[in-house]
């Protein structure tokens, strides 16, 4: 028995066209995406609400990016307002202190008569005589002074003198050179008693007895009259009378 032919299907087949390519499938927020484009621009995050002095420290670094070619002297300080309506301002000399601090106004056209002073930028032993001083606004002439005309030893000393053991400075009158203050640049409090030792603090000793010197004992003896800081990244061991 021979089977029935099976009916010819017509199919309608689109013509083809000439090839595309085919990028691939991309989400609704991906749209902006696609290869090839820029990336899109980083989020913009909100500011947290801030203290006062938060406020006054974001407005310095908000200001202190420095335009190309821009250099700044050795050494730089800020007038930051105690008016939260007034702007505070940098300044690098006792004269452009005075020029900025007589025309500041606050928000409302009003004077702004009280300001505190801030170190920004300079060198580190002038950053440490800055923070020992607590300057006044009136004392800005005097400071800056001492940054150009002491030299490291008298800045040394001072903050030592000051900041360590306590003694009262004012630096408009007070003699930067009237402390006596004994510096040793060494490592260790052991150190500091071989240089005793050497020196013949202790007196003579016999050549068969020098081995026998502990100058780890005598270095801990030493703490009770010597103590120790870094000043600009020196180490010393200080006596101030």
């Amino acid at each position: 028995m021979v089977g029935r032919r099976p009916r010819a299907v017509k199919v309608n087949v689109p013509k083809a066209g000439p090839a595309r390519a085919v990028s691939p499938t991309f989400r609704r927020e991906d749209a902006a995406c696609r290869p090839g484009d820029p990336p899109p621009p980083a989020p913009t995050l909100p500011l947290l609400p801030c203290s006062r002095r938060g406020a006054g420290f974001q407005r310095r670094f908000q200001a202190r990016k420095p335009a190309r070619n821009e250099s700044l002297s050795m050494t730089q300080l800020y007038a930051n307002p105690y008016d939260m309506d007034a702007k505070g301002f940098y300044f690098e000399s006792a004269e452009e202190y005075g020029e900025k601090a007589r025309t500041l106004r606050n928000a409302w056209g009003n004077p702004v008569e009280e300001l505190e002073i801030e170190f920004i930028e300079g060198e580190a032993i002038d950053a440490q005589l800055f923070a020992v001083l607590r300057l006044q606004p009136a004392q800005i002439e005097a400071f800056f002074t001492a940054v150009e005309t002491w030299d490291e030893n008298t800045k040394t000393r001072v903050i030592i003198a000051v900041g360590e053991v306590g003694y009262p400075f004012n630096i408009d009158i007070d003699d930067p050179e009237g402390f006596d203050v004994d510096l040793y640049n060494l490592d260790t409090y052991a150190d500091l008693a071989q240089h005793f030792l050497d020196e013949g603090l202790f007196g003579p000793i016999p050549e068969n007895l020098q081995n026998y010197i502990d100058c780890e004992a005598i270095g801990r003896d030493l703490r009770v009259d010597y103590g120790s800081i870094e000043v600009a990244g020196t180490h010393y061991f200080y006596r101030c009378d």
